[in-house]
């Protein structure tokens, strides 16, 4: 017995270890990647070397994501030196790895390699990759790397000659670099073109000009792309009928040269504008191939939104609330509130529930789950020290333990649920825009304005923390005068700054500092 209570203790000291120490690790590679980032722009050697420390210690972690990370930060450090033989054996291993890569991470190794061809002048090549860059950053709507993207096509198009296609990726990738607000590539345009405007009137008339100068636009990978944001722009301008025609364009185009890849989107493109335009049943057909074909699920939400519009239109109101059922399965982030609501307009039996009242609830869930958290894990150390100093004298103790953990498990695991139910509500702001709270990492507080902060957007909104704190669940704290932040987003911290998850600082005042307890 005795063996066995001291095999139970080393394996969970053991296993802790382990896990401190690959959690450690992780830290120490995204803060030499940073490092390596702020040398950039001023000293490319030094950049090199904190990258390529980075990516010795991803190899160690064996963690595929984080290797592709470091591999995309040192393969374009490595292409400001030429070093193009050497960035593409790096980029091998993301390649062969892409399943498993964050699209943000995918999205860079295309256009590493496309930037790669192009020094080689194997534009064709180089074109390629840079198209399903442009594809995969628009999944995650990466507006700073969509503008770069851009701009790399728009200057090979220039070098060849062909004005109106260089023109219309200039003017799109500036579109993109004002919605980053990244003055790098801001900068960059403004050598390039001065009078760039970024209207979508401006847009509309770039994408038909460049259109003019393709040959055989059925078969052309440039013209889907064209046709597919044409598609987007003429819907933008309610111009129903030309959206339609331009989404067509762009899947025939796209299945002629089988550059399959977002056709998804595009159908939905074409569902979309075929259901504003009336033609509802059209519209059904083209979102449900939409639907088969994608696997981003909050795509497939706003599909299920304009299908159950669809049906609705053509007074079908059995399939269309079979088709808000179904796309509860999807939600993940939209408030359940609005989804009952939703279901409630088609059957009028469901009733709209008091979203204040249910918060409240979640919020008194919660704060009791965190007091019998606290309370176990202090019974949990009080066990551990006593098992530090004598050895489990009998079954009874040994079975006592086991089945505290086994209750800490449970306990944390309604914990989570709670946490997720409470981050599924949203907030609506002032300006009438709906953010949800699994999604928001952190508000900045600017005057009279509110910066509400995600992984993909900023959000501007007329308001004062103090006046919206009331309505956050107990994930949110406040950390600064200026700063309210998503607990769930906190990757490490010190003594005066906090770090979030996507490599961003928060600082963090002495007054607030207690709100971390």
């Amino acid at each position: 017995m005795r063996n066995w209570g001291n095999f139970i203790r080393f394996s969970l000291l053991l296993v802790s270890y382990f896990s401190f120490a690959q959690v450690t690790a992780k830290r120490e590679i995204d803060s030499l990647l940073n490092k390596a980032q702020s040398f950039y722009q001023t000293n490319i050697d030094s950049a090199v070397y904190y990258s390529s420390i980075a990516y010795d210690q991803a190899e160690k972690t064996q963690d595929t994501q984080k290797i592709a990370k470091a591999i995309g930060y040192k393969s374009t450090y490595l292409l400001s030196q030429k070093k193009t033989d050497d960035a593409v054996a790096l980029l091998q291993f993301n390649l062969d790895h892409k399943s498993k890569l964050k699209a943000e991470d995918l999205g860079v190794s295309y256009n590493n390699l496309g930037v790669i061809h192009s020094l080689k002048e194997d534009d064709d090549r180089a074109l390629e990759y840079y198209f399903k860059a442009l594809e995969t950053f628009e999944i995650v709507n990466h507006y700073r790397q969509l503008s770069r993207v851009h701009l790399n096509i728009g200057i090979i198009y220039r070098n060849k000659e062909m004005v109106d296609q260089s023109d219309y990726f200039f003017d799109r990738s500036m579109y993109f670099s004002k919605l980053s607000k990244d003055k790098n590539v801001e900068n960059i345009h403004k050598g390039l073109d001065d009078d760039k405007q970024s209207s979508n009137k401006k847009h509309i008339d770039a994408a038909l000009k460049a259109l003019n100068g393709i040959e055989h636009k059925n078969q052309s990978r440039l013209a889907s792309i064209i046709y597919h944001d044409l598609s987007e722009n003429y819907i933008d301008a309610t111009n129903y009928a030309l959206a339609i025609e331009a989404a067509k364009q762009s899947i025939e185009s796209k299945t002629n040269s089988k550059f399959t890849q977002n056709i998804d989107f595009t159908y939905f493109l074409l569902g979309k504008a075929q259901i504003e335009h009336g033609k509802s049943e059209d519209g059904i057909e083209s979102l449900k191939k939409a639907i088969s074909m994608t696997n981003k699920e909050e795509l497939k939400i706003e599909m299920y939104d304009y299908l159950i519009k669809g049906y609705k239109n053509l007074k079908d109101y059995n399939k269309a609330l079979e088709a808000a059922l179904t796309r509860n399965r999807f939600n993940d982030s939209i408030d359940k509130i609005t989804e009952h609501g939703n279901i409630a307009k088609i059957t009028a039996q469901f009733r709209n529930k008091n979203q204040e009242k249910e918060l409240e609830q979640l919020r008194q869930l919660y704060q009791e789950q965190e007091q019998l958290i606290a309370q176990k894990q202090s019974n949990i150390w009080r066990w551990s020290i006593i098992a530090l100093f004598a050895v489990l004298t009998s079954v009874f103790l040994g079975k006592r333990f086991l089945n505290s953990q086994k209750r800490i498990k449970q306990v944390e695991l309604e914990k989570v649920e709670i946490s997720k139910k409470v981050e599924q509500l949203a907030l609506v702001l002032n300006n009438k825009t709906k953010v949800y709270l699994d999604q928001l990492m952190y508000i900045k507080s600017d005057g009279n304005y509110l910066e509400f902060v995600t992984d993909d957007k900023t959000v501007l909104d007329r308001n004062k923390l103090k006046d919206i704190l009331n309505d956050l669940p107990p994930n949110f704290v406040r950390v600064h005068r200026s700063y309210v932040i998503n607990k769930n987003f906190i990757d490490a911290q010190n003594s005066k700054s906090l770090f979030l998850k996507s490599n961003v600082e928060i600082p963090l005042s002495r007054t607030y500092k207690s709100n971390l307890a």
